[in-house]
Protein backbone atom coordinates (compact mmCIF):
# COMPACT_ATOMS: atom_id res chain seq x y z
CA UNK A 1 0.00 0.00 0.00
CA UNK A 2 1.48 3.26 -0.72
CA UNK A 3 1.57 5.85 1.33
CA UNK A 4 2.05 9.67 0.67
CA UNK A 5 1.27 12.66 3.08
CA UNK A 6 -1.19 15.46 1.34
CA UNK A 7 0.29 18.74 2.02
CA UNK A 8 -2.26 21.33 2.18
CA UNK A 9 -2.16 24.30 -1.35
CA UNK A 10 -2.06 27.66 -1.09
CA UNK A 11 -4.29 29.63 -2.84
CA UNK A 12 -2.09 30.69 -5.59
CA UNK A 13 -1.32 27.03 -6.16
CA UNK A 14 -4.93 26.20 -6.61
CA UNK A 15 -5.70 28.32 -8.90
CA UNK A 16 -2.04 27.13 -11.11
CA UNK A 17 -3.76 23.88 -10.31
CA UNK A 18 -6.74 25.02 -11.93
CA UNK A 19 -5.61 26.97 -14.40
CA UNK A 20 -3.32 23.95 -16.11
CA UNK A 21 -6.37 22.05 -16.93
CA UNK A 22 -7.75 24.43 -19.75
CA UNK A 23 -6.05 27.00 -21.89
CA UNK A 24 -9.14 28.85 -21.85
CA UNK A 25 -9.49 29.21 -18.47
CA UNK A 26 -6.26 30.80 -18.13
CA UNK A 27 -6.85 33.32 -20.51
CA UNK A 28 -9.79 34.64 -18.77
CA UNK A 29 -7.77 34.87 -15.83
CA UNK A 30 -5.73 36.81 -17.37
CA UNK A 31 -8.00 39.16 -18.38
CA UNK A 32 -9.21 39.26 -15.35
CA UNK A 33 -5.92 40.45 -13.98
CA UNK A 34 -5.73 43.05 -16.48
CA UNK A 35 -9.31 44.19 -15.22
CA UNK A 36 -8.20 44.25 -11.88
CA UNK A 37 -4.95 46.63 -12.71
CA UNK A 38 -7.65 49.38 -14.35
CA UNK A 39 -9.63 49.01 -11.20
CA UNK A 40 -6.89 49.35 -8.72
CA UNK A 41 -4.62 51.74 -10.78
CA UNK A 42 -6.70 53.78 -13.56
CA UNK A 43 -7.60 57.57 -13.05
CA UNK A 44 -11.13 59.30 -14.27
CA UNK A 45 -9.33 60.24 -16.82
CA UNK A 46 -8.25 57.32 -18.38
CA UNK A 47 -10.51 54.93 -17.02
CA UNK A 48 -12.16 55.65 -20.46
CA UNK A 49 -9.00 54.52 -22.64
CA UNK A 50 -8.73 51.52 -20.10
CA UNK A 51 -11.62 49.97 -20.51
CA UNK A 52 -12.17 50.08 -23.74
CA UNK A 53 -8.86 49.08 -24.63
CA UNK A 54 -9.79 45.77 -22.12
CA UNK A 55 -12.74 45.12 -24.61
CA UNK A 56 -11.48 45.38 -27.73
CA UNK A 57 -8.43 42.86 -27.10
CA UNK A 58 -11.56 40.66 -25.40
CA UNK A 59 -13.67 40.72 -28.89
CA UNK A 60 -10.19 40.31 -30.63
CA UNK A 61 -9.84 37.16 -28.59
CA UNK A 62 -9.53 34.52 -30.89
CA UNK A 63 -10.80 31.59 -28.08
CA UNK A 64 -13.96 30.82 -27.22
CA UNK A 65 -14.61 33.07 -24.22
CA UNK A 66 -18.40 33.85 -24.93
CA UNK A 67 -18.91 35.01 -21.03
CA UNK A 68 -16.31 37.57 -21.16
CA UNK A 69 -17.06 38.68 -24.71
CA UNK A 70 -20.73 39.21 -23.82
CA UNK A 71 -19.12 41.26 -20.46
CA UNK A 72 -16.87 43.40 -22.76
CA UNK A 73 -20.17 44.39 -24.85
CA UNK A 74 -22.01 45.11 -21.59
CA UNK A 75 -18.89 47.27 -20.34
CA UNK A 76 -18.90 49.28 -23.66
CA UNK A 77 -22.74 49.80 -23.23
CA UNK A 78 -22.47 50.98 -19.51
CA UNK A 79 -19.26 52.68 -20.09
CA UNK A 80 -20.47 56.40 -18.88
CA UNK A 81 -21.59 54.83 -15.33
CA UNK A 82 -18.51 52.79 -15.13
CA UNK A 83 -16.09 55.53 -15.75
CA UNK A 84 -17.79 57.36 -13.15
CA UNK A 85 -17.00 55.30 -10.52
CA UNK A 86 -13.80 56.56 -10.61
CA UNK A 87 -14.04 60.16 -10.00
CA UNK A 88 -12.51 60.91 -6.58
CA UNK A 89 -14.14 63.27 -3.52
CA UNK A 90 -12.26 66.25 -2.86
CA UNK A 91 -12.69 65.53 0.58
CA UNK A 92 -12.33 62.04 1.45
CA UNK A 93 -10.17 61.37 -1.37
CA UNK A 94 -12.42 58.03 -1.99
CA UNK A 95 -13.82 57.23 -5.14
CA UNK A 96 -17.63 58.28 -5.46
CA UNK A 97 -20.03 55.13 -4.87
CA UNK A 98 -23.97 55.20 -5.19
CA UNK A 99 -23.97 51.89 -2.78
CA UNK A 100 -25.48 53.40 0.30
CA UNK A 101 -28.25 54.70 -1.88
CA UNK A 102 -28.93 51.52 -3.59
CA UNK A 103 -28.91 49.88 -0.45
CA UNK A 104 -31.56 51.90 0.79
CA UNK A 105 -33.65 51.61 -2.31
CA UNK A 106 -33.26 47.77 -2.09
CA UNK A 107 -34.31 48.01 1.58
CA UNK A 108 -37.01 49.89 0.90
CA UNK A 109 -38.35 47.96 -2.11
CA UNK A 110 -38.00 44.62 0.10
CA UNK A 111 -40.06 46.43 2.80
CA UNK A 112 -42.82 47.02 0.05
Amino acid sequence: MASYIQKEMTFQEIIEYCLNFDSDLEIAYEFLQELYKIAKYSSFENARDNLLDWCNMVERCNHKLPELKKTAITYKSWIYEIVNSFIIHPITKKRLSTGFIEGKNNFVKAVK
